[in-house]
């Protein structure tokens, strides 16, 4: 399972423009996640996983230690032009940093598990996947009392969020090579 969809604007910046290489990136996410995060799948009656998500609890992060990046990050960021190399360690880090403080406060920081991925092969869309996967994060938000957050850069995606139980925040403009992308941010508490 992979995000190679050519109308998936985040997933063409995250692959550094490069399509042929998303299901590093993805392997790369998945090890990530399984050192220091959570990972949900539902698989169809063939055992095929039909949706996924990968999901760092409060405190943890996507690539935030030398531990996730060994784990096959370090290996695709070699492949990534100069200019998205710059763009994951210099422009992508350094506008999400400044944007949160619009979005979450300190606490919220704190006490926040956040979704990186959240897919649903098309063909079993619409089937009810991506929620039961977000309600089963939002069963562990509420017995830890957190909150969940979660970013998006399309507004069907949000659409389909809110129907999911998620509030929309706001958005800001996150500068990227294959073309500027608005990042929705999202969340839901108990």
């Amino acid at each position: 399972m992979s995000f190679s969809l050519p109308e998936h604007p985040a997933g063409l910046a995250l692959v550094g423009g490069d399509w042929s290489l998303a299901d590093e990136c993805w392997a790369s996410m998945t090890r990530a996640v399984l050192l220091e995060g959570h990972l949900y799948v539902v698989k169809n009656e063939e055992d095929k996983i039909v949706s996924a998500g990968h999901w760092f609890p409060p405190g943890k992060g996507l690539y935030k230690t030398d531990a996730q990046r060994a784990l096959g990050f370090n290996d695709f960021f070699k492949k990534l032009s100069p200019v998205f190399q710059e763009w994951y360690t210099k422009t992508y880090p350094e506008t999400v940093a400044r944007e949160n403080p619009r979005f979450w406060n300190e606490e919220e920081m704190k006490n926040r598990w956040w979704c990186n991925s959240l897919v649903t092969d098309p063909k079993y869309q619409n089937k009810g996947h991506a929620t039961a996967i977000l309600n089963t994060v939002f069963q562990k938000v509420i017995e830890g009392g957190n909150i969940m957050g979660f970013g998006t850069a399309t507004e069907l995606n949000v659409r389909k969020y809110e129907a999911m139980g998620m509030r929309c925040r706001g958005y800001y403009i996150l500068p990227a090579p294959t073309g500027d992308l608005t990042s929705y941010v999202l969340s839901r508490e108990p």
